[in-house]
This record gives C-alpha cells, sequence and structure tokens, in this order.
C-alpha cells in the first residue's frame, strides 16, 4: 500500500512558490461478462415458488415483498463490496509537478476505497479518498414453461454509490489553510446493460451477472432439497 506524507507536503507548499500539480484521469471500460438471468426448472410453479422463498431465506438478500397471485418474488441487497458483482472499469490518476515530482495511481472503478493525489493545476496536489458501495433491487418473475416446467427470470436493478473526499487547499485574505470538501455520485442500471455515471463522470459499471446467477442456482439448490 502507498504511503503519503500529504499533510507535510501540503503545508510546505503553501508557503514555497512552485508547487501547483496537474491530475490527468484516463479510464478504461469494463469488460464484458455473459448475461445470463433466466432458468427452466424441471418442476411445476408450486414447488418452484416454494423452493424460491426457502432459498432467500437466512441469504445475503432481503426478501421484501411476495406477490404469489401476480407470480413475483421482490428481494433487495446492499454490499460494501461493489467488485464482488460488478465491474466498473479502471481509472488511472497520472499527476505532474508539485513536490515530489509526481506519481501515477490506478484504481478500480468498483473498489470499496482508494486513495490518490489530485491537482487542479493551480494548488498544491491532495489526497483524495474514492469510496463506493453497492445496492440493488431484485424482481423475480415466474411463469409455467410447457408441462412440468417453471421459468424464472431475475431482472437487478443496480446502484453504485461513489464519494470522493478530502481537504482542499483555500485562501482567506492573507492566510492560507485547507477546508473538507466532498462530491456524490452514482451509477444505475439494469443487468445487461452498461451504467453511467450521473452528472458526466467517466466511470461506467456492468453486471458481472453474480447476482442472477446465485438467485437462480439458489432456486435449483431448494428444489433439489424438496
Amino acid at each position: 500500500m502507498r504511503k503519503t506524507l500529504f499533510p507535510a507536503l501540503l503545508l510546505a507548499c503553501l508557503v514555497l512558490p512552485g508547487c501547483s500539480a496537474k491530475t490527468d484521469v484516463s479510464y478504461q471500460q469494463p469488460q464484458r461478462y455473459p448475461f445470463e438471468n433466466t432458468m427452466v426448472y424441471d418442476a411445476g410453479l408450486e414447488k418452484v415458488w416454494s423452493a424460491a422463498v426457502a432459498s432467500v431465506q437466512g441469504s445475503f438478500f432481503v426478501l421484501d415483498q411476495l406477490q404469489k397471485d401476480a407470480r413475483t418474488m421482490t428481494l433487495s441487497f446492499m454490499t460494501e463490496n461493489p467488485a464482488d458483482y460488478v465491474d466498473c472499469g479502471v481509472l488511472t490518476y497520472t499527476t505532474a509537478g508539485g513536490m515530489g515530482g509526481g506519481e501515477t495511481v490506478t484504481v478500480a472503478g468498483a473498489a470499496p476505497v482508494a486513495k490518490y493525489m489530485y491537482g487542479d493545476g493551480d494548488s498544491p496536489p491532495r489526497e483524495v479518498v474514492r469510496t463506493a458501495t453497492l445496492a440493488g433491487k431484485v424482481t423475480v418473475v415466474f411463469s409455467a414453461e410447457g408441462k412440468g416446467k417453471t421459468r424464472a427470470v431475475v431482472t437487478v436493478r443496480y446502484t453504485v454509490a461513489i464519494a470522493n473526499t478530502g481537504d482542499m487547499p483555500v485562501t482567506y485574505g492573507y492566510s492560507e489553510g485547507v477546508m473538507p470538501f466532498k462530491t456524490s455520485s452514482a451509477v444505475i442500471f439494469s443487468g445487461g446493460q452498461t451504467g453511467r455515471m450521473h452528472g458526466g463522470g467517466l466511470t461506467q459499471c456492468v453486471s458481472r451477472s453474480v447476482v442472477e446467477k446465485n438467485i437462480l442456482e439458489g432456486i435449483q439448490t431448494a428444489l433439489g432439497a424438496q
């Protein structure tokens, strides 16, 4: 893990000329993953429904609503490890100038926590902490598929919340110091689609199909246990 002398560096730069730094950001888009959100089971609707209910009880998912007449199940989930379920590409921060000569830091877009230095070209570089969390809403719809078979379709709505926090150099008259800042945004998308950051940021996200697969396979396992 990279160590930083940022507080001392910033204080020195506040009193010395020539400490401004500029950060360039490049972005590598997420990979593409096979998208699978449907499975047909060799069992009738009643058995598959019972297996589905059993499979989510005590699992990673929260059971929000059951609508048996509509053959629909609604779930939700949250995690502080988005990279287990989504791919949000890779960001590279290259900082030039400032005391120390600059650095390059590569950050996975779905990493839960990452640190990098950022400079706007007019002020000393500052350390930024980037965090990402994931929440999802899941709808599972069941339908009869021929004699003695049932189809399940899983639809997931993903929300990747991204925040950047740090300290910003500021000037008050003849005095200089720092003040905290925070920026927040989100990437909202459905499985099988590419989500783009709200407000036009670089980050894009796609599903790894892990959530969809876990639900479908969980139902299959519960059927086998009946």
